[in-house]
């Protein structure tokens, strides 16, 4: 039998008296202490500027942000005033010294390559453009004759007749062909070896061809990038070149002054995150792994490098343990060195060697590209990464090896759908609007363009291989935009120069070297260019809750610049001075 129902207005009255005893009890929960609150941070720093560009749409601009040191993280971001009413009550530190300058959130390079710079940038060069390195400016090279002449001049000075002397910087547009026998010209005595500008291919002159074995299984596997007669090795078949000069290249003694110059660099471009875009795959994971624990962390590094390994090497060397091998370091990973769930994967071969595959009409000079994968192989090599919820970096420059990506990206989302990914086309050189489309399409793809290609190659390849028209497109940012594909930019350093700022400044103004403007429908805005190199970049690297802008709970990562890039004309923005960068709160002028 059920019970007596009570009356309504009796429950009403409990309820009142119930909620009076609560609301007048002082239970523990609003219990207070006339004791003085412990302050909840500690060196509290806030930074005051000229104007603070945040990339936050909902507060674009501020003059002041409030960092905590113990966490290196952003408090409060506006003004002194509007700071005031929680200030008062939190000892501080108004740091004033950049009242004359202007701060944006620390730049993101989603693509480099530390453990190259070692072996490029730190040997002899004499390449089509200038390098503002820490060792001194090398200007640029720009015909067969200045070429020859710099050749000649840097073998004479070569000191050794049993140890290979390294050139990089080579390209065929700008100084012509070379085999063997250019070289044993220059150098009858000596070994010389020219390293192309894009890295991919080497040349050799006999002197050195000695030094280089080539097993009967590298030409099995990349005979057909490898000629011995002209001692030229590309692609694949560079690795076979590469390994024989590895103990000089790769030497302690080169990785350290390689690193270092790395440091200088980032900091000089104002970059506070980086990705090595071929973790593992320069020099052998156990020697980049170490190295970088040893030199690229610590209190006087200001900023953190992510590592996105490269498995198609690691599988050839290690086999079913790469996966094993990947677990065991990412377990060794911190906040400042970071692994990834990703991997990068290969398509075609080097832009700036012309060597990417490129469909109809191809190349107009009749010469094809290369494969770094065969297409036969491409969804196999990353389907089983794919499948254990990597996220999927895709080296990718020609059209031809564009297409063959895009069937593997639609064959993955068809057969292994997956609700949260990164599937990024790494440097994008040439491509089809059909093919923006079908991306835009498929969706959840995105692209990191090479900033500098345009700028460095569009008016050599409108008159050689490509032709204006398809030549003018490179990298068509334009098209990414109106189709409302993300994309960043990267410098793929060494191969473009780590100045974030030249990047935005060829996004937005599509200028060339000699001062052409090529496609300027595929310019962007300077808003977009900026957004590709702070947040944007920081969402390709899962990073966007984290760095990328300036807004609280983020990490404190600014770069410190003299100009604000929206008030100079875009044409100089790549010229504004870059102070120095707040890393974490820790503040490191440029070197």
């Amino acid at each position: 039998m059920l019970p007596p129902r009570v009356p309504d207005r009796v429950l009403a009255g409990v309820l009142v008296v119930a909620l009076t005893v609560i609301a007048l009890s002082p239970g523990p929960a609003l219990a207070r202490s006339d004791a003085p609150a412990t302050p909840p941070y500690e060196n509290v720093t806030v930074f005051v500027a000229k104007t603070i560009v945040t990339m936050e749409p909902g507060q674009p601009e501020a003059t002041a942000v409030a960092v905590e040191g113990r966490t290196g993280r952003i408090l409060d971001v506006g003004s002194l005033d509007t700071m005031q009413p929680w200030l008062a009550e939190v000892p501080h530190t108004i740091d004033r010294r950049f009242r004359k300058k202007v701060l944006l959130p620390g730049f993101i390079d989603p693509h480099v390559h530390p453990f190259l710079v070692g072996k490029l940038l730190t040997v002899d060069i004499a390449a089509p453009e200038d390098w503002n390195l820490p060792s001194g400016r090398v200007d640029a090279v720009t015909n067969r004759e200045d070429f020859l002449a710099r050749l000649t001049r840097l073998a004479a000075e070569w000191p050794h007749e049993d140890v290979p002397q390294i050139v990089w910087g080579w390209h065929r547009l700008w100084h012509g062909d070379f085999a063997r026998e250019d070289l044993d010209a220059i150098a009858p005595d000596k070994p010389l070896l020219l390293w192309h500008r894009s890295y991919h291919e080497i040349v050799a002159n006999s002197k050195a061809m000695a030094m280089i074995p080539v097993p009967a299984e590298a030409l099995a596997r990349a005979g057909h990038q490898i000629d011995v007669e002209r001692g030229h090795f590309a692609e694949m078949g560079m690795g076979v070149a590469n390994s024989a000069i590895a103990p000089i290249t790769e030497s302690p003694e080169k990785i350290v002054e390689g690193l270092e110059t790395f440091r200088v660099l980032m900091q000089r471009g104002g970059v506070t995150t980086a990705a090595d875009m071929v973790a593992g795959s320069t020099i052998g994971i156990d020697v980049e792994w170490a190295a970088s624990k040893a030199h690229l962390q610590g209190a006087d590094v200001p900023f953190r490098t992510l590592f996105v390994h490269a498995p198609v090497g690691w599988q050839y060397e290690l086999g079913e343990a790469a996966v094993a091998k990947f677990e065991a370091i990412r377990a060794e990973a911190n906040d400042q060195l970071r692994w990834p769930r990703a991997i990068k994967s290969l398509a075609d071969g080097a832009f700036i060697s012309q060597l990417m595959r490129m469909g109809p009409p191809g190349y107009l000079d009749g010469h094809e590209g290369e494969w770094m994968i065969p297409p036969e192989h491409q969804y196999d090599a990353v389907a089983p990464w794919w499948k254990q919820g990597f996220d999927v970096y895709y080296h990718v420059n020609g059209d031809e090896g564009l297409d063959v990506v895009l069937d593997v990206f639609e064959r993955l989302k068809t057969e292994h759908p997956r609700p949260d990914f990164r599937f990024s086309l790494e440097h994008f050189g040439m491509s089809r609007d059909d093919q923006v489309a079908r991306l835009a399409r498929l969706g959840g793809g995105s692209v990191s363009i090479n900033g500098y290609y345009a700028h460095y190659f569009a008016d050599k390849y409108a008159r050689h291989g490509l032709g204006y028209a398809r030549a003018s497109q490179m990298t068509r940012l334009g098209s990414l935009s109106r189709a409302g594909v993300p994309f960043t930019m990267h410098s793929d350093c060494p191969m473009g120069p780590l100045e974030p700022l030249l990047a935005v400044t060829t996004a937005v103004t599509r200028r060339t070297q000699e001062g052409r403007v090529m496609a300027p429908e595929q310019r962007v805005s300077v808003d977009e260019a900026l957004r590709a190199v702070t947040i944007d970049a920081a969402w390709n690297l899962r990073l966007d809750a984290e760095v990328g802008s300036i807004a609280p709970g983020k990490k404190a990562d600014f770069v410190v610049l003299e100009q604000n890039p929206y008030d100079v004309r875009p044409a100089r923005i790549k010229d504004i001075d870059v102070w120095g960068t707040i890393f974490e709160g820790r503040v490191f002028e440029a070197p």
